[in-house]
């Protein structure tokens, strides 16, 4: 392509990027918020909720890989104007999602206390991290709702909506803490109700800007006729696999992080610290991987796969800058980690050094996230498996295990180590990307499924 549409390309990449870096530091604000507010109550309030949001990572883990699969259909329908299977592919993706996450909701609803045991044998915090967990557990049924209709979105490239749903859900979650836990002294029954109202205000807010809107999703249940069963086995056959990715690296994110706490208090605070600015700047990640699917999946759609692999290529050049910048802003950030926290010299001294090696490392963090968005927007669920959750159970995870419990290192070193070993994850990549397997038309493997079932 020619320099201007070069120029054009990078200027509404950067535009998407941004808009979904702003959409993600809002949704990371509403557990921040929860933090914060519920801080002011003592470190057992903390604890319960740290625990909890632990939980949830998992079910929203497989929420994110079942949501994903339907958007990689989304984006190519789009691509070749198909409104009518796009409306199906959307309708379907709820009833789906719904559908797996009915286990976890009556698991976090029935059996909240043998939830939290995994986490913690702590007798006091079983209480109250109970009760913020049935009301978590609650708060999954319109979150469901208002994250198919927000991925929807943006696989049209209609990003700015679900960014002032999150908004409107930031400010509801804002009031709701200050009536329940400042007013009416709720504690974490508050917490989790002040969540409750948060999520259902949201889907609701979700469900009116999407028919504002007038967009393809908004006459989904009224003119839309039954999805064909060749289409609901096909779109399937990349939400089981995607799903279970994603269920399988959330629990290595929970082992990872048992594995890192494993340290002495001051040590672990200290990790704590330094967590808490990783996740503002590793928006990066999911808003690159998302601007890729936006970009990339139109064009697969049409068939055109050289033009795709360009796009790729534009997009991992645009992350790879952004993520340099991030970096120095990560290195940067470290000095107010005294103005900010009043722990001992041992935690903000190891915030301080895990900053500056998260900081050096950032550039490789997003180029081991991104390429799984390069799969993903394909549908290559083979590759995927292989390079997320199978990678992190068989080299991260070991690797931690092995250097926190046979060795007397600082957790600075630890962490070093394992994230470095990030890179092999990225050789592997360069190698299954070279095969192209990736390069899938999903509109045209349905209408080849047609053709034989007909014959």
């Amino acid at each position: 392509m020619h320099r201007q549409s070069a120029r054009t390309f990078y200027r509404q990449a950067l535009n998407l990027c941004l808009a979904m870096i702003a959409q993600q530091l809002i949704l990371n604000l509403i557990t921040i918020i929860d933090n914060v507010m519920v801080g002011r109550f003592g470190d057992l309030f903390v604890s319960s909720a740290a625990i909890v949001n632990r939980l949830f990572t998992v079910p929203s883990s497989f929420l994110n890989g079942i949501l994903a699969a339907g958007v990689v259909y989304l984006a190519q329908y789009a691509g070749v104007d198909q409104p009518q299977r796009m409306r199906q592919t959307f309708r379907f993706s709820i009833f789906v999602s719904a559908a797996m996450m009915l286990p976890f909701i009556l698991a976090g609803i029935a059996f909240p206390r043998s939830l939290v045991r995994l986490f913690s044998s702590d007798p006091a915090l079983l209480e109250p991290a109970t009760i913020y967990l049935r009301f978590l557990a609650l708060s999954m049924i319109p979150y469901v709702l208002s994250q198919a209709i927000a991925n929807a979105l943006r696989s049209i490239g209609q990003v700015r909506l679900p960014l002032y749903g999150s908004c409107a859900a930031v400010i509801v979650k804002i009031v709701a803490n200050g009536i329940l836990l400042e007013g009416m002294r709720a504690g974490m029954a508050g917490a989790g109700i002040a969540m409750l109202i948060c999520r259902s205000l949201e889907a609701l807010i979700m469900i009116g800007l999407m028919k504002r809107s007038q967009c393809v999703f908004a006459q989904a249940w009224k003119v839309t006729p039954r999805i064909p069963r060749a289409l609901a086995i096909q779109i399937s056959k990349t939400m089981l696999p995607i799903g279970l990715n994603e269920l399988f690296y959330g629990l290595g994110l929970a082992v990872l992080f048992k594995g890192y706490t494993s340290f002495n208090t001051a040590t672990t605070a200290g990790y704590s610290i330094a967590m808490t600015y990783y996740e503002l700047f590793r928006v990066l990640f999911p808003a690159a991987g998302t601007v890729l699917t936006i970009l990339v999946g139109p064009v697969l759609g049409q068939g055109k796969k050289d033009d795709a692999k360009q796009v790729v290529s534009r997009v991992f050049k645009l992350a790879l800058a952004l993520s340099v910048l991030f970096g120095i802003l990560i290195y940067l950030c470290r000095w107010t980690i005294p103005l900010l926290y009043s722990g001992s010299a041992v935690s903000l001294a190891t915030a301080d050094q895990l900053m500056q090696i998260m900081a050096l490392l950032f550039p490789l963090a997003t180029a081991h996230f991104l390429v799984y968005f390069v799969f993903r927007s394909g549908g290559d669920s083979q590759s995927i498996f292989l390079i997320d959750s199978l990678f992190m159970w068989v080299v991260p995870i070991p690797l931690l295990m092995i250097l926190t419990q046979r060795t007397s290192l600082p957790i600075t070193v630890v962490y070093f180590w394992v994230e470095v070993s990030y890179l092999l994850k990225c050789l592997l990549a360069v190698g299954l990307l070279k095969k192209e397997r990736w390069l899938h038309n999903l509109t045209e493997m349905e209408n080849t499924e047609e053709s034989n079932a007909a014959e």
